[in-house]
């Protein structure tokens, strides 16, 4: 079953150019080499330049768990705490269908 989620990360205004390139590396990873990634879209809300929403679908449980041990999102991981304003906030959804 597919695993979908949005993901909204909140920078210190002093890392917010550092947690966009690191968002955007690990786009670009999920895009080219992650066979089970199958959305991975970053975005940056326009009246809040600190704000990332991320919209996410990997093909299963295990494509999500190896993006998440997968070497950009371990180094976004690590830098949490100096570079972020809050805690990560991750919002498992389903798809809806009639």
């Amino acid at each position: 079953m597919a695993v979908i989620l949005h993901a909204k990360i909140v920078s210190k205004p002093e890392f917010t150019e550092d947690v966009k390139k690191q968002l955007l590396s690990l786009k670009d990873v999920a895009d080219n080499k992650e066979e089970g990634t199958l959305i991975y879209r970053v975005n940056q809300a326009i009246d809040d330049k600190n704000t990332f929403i991320l919209f996410e679908e990997y093909k299963d449980e295990a494509a999500f768990e190896a993006h998440k041990a997968g070497e950009g999102f371990q180094a976004l991981s690590a830098k949490a705490g100096e570079w972020l304003a809050e805690p990560l906030l991750l919002r498992f959804l389903q798809a809806c269908h009639l």
